[in-house]
């Protein structure tokens, strides 16, 4: 493993919050809602997010918003790809649905992402037409500039 890999496995382990950001809907470009997001990371890049997804017209983020909790866990792998000089990590998320007929968790879909810190900002890919990040072949092939996650003091 090189040392930016070795270094973001170690940098990305803690707490990071995104605020008020969009969510487009990939096909027509348009602002679906706003979320603000606070990502948990252990050791073990097991990851619990806790998303507040508020209205598409409250670009503020400061109405009433749905809770929703998630659980993942990251896999990150090395990549000899780089946007812009930065190094990029492969990150692929493994995802978590709750069955609440069971109350299990279940296996979902694994989204093949990137990912980038640079001075205490994470960065992870973002979904387009082509990259939607459904499978290998359509990782994210660029950063989602509009939801930088900072790293929470704790």
């Amino acid at each position: 493993m090189n040392i930016q890999a070795t270094t973001f496995n170690q940098d990305i382990v803690g707490v990071w919050e995104a605020r008020c950001f969009p969510v487009y809907d990939l096909q027509f470009q348009t602002i679906v809602n706003f979320n603000s997001t606070m990502l948990t990371i252990s050791p073990q890049f097991n990851v619990s997010s806790y998303v507040k997804v508020y209205d598409a017209n409250d670009r503020d983020c400061a109405s009433d918003y749905q809770s929703i909790q998630l659980n993942s866990r990251f896999v990150i792998q090395e990549a000899d790809y780089s946007i812009d000089g930065f190094p990029i990590q492969f990150v692929d998320i493994e995802t978590q649905n709750v069955n609440p007929a069971t109350v299990r968790w279940n296996q979902s879909p694994t989204i093949f992402s990137i990912g980038l810190i640079d001075n205490d900002i994470l960065y992870l890919g973002q979904s387009t037409i082509d990259h939607s990040g459904r499978d290998n072949d359509s990782r994210h092939n660029q950063l989602n500039m509009d939801a930088p996650f900072y790293r929470a003091l704790q």
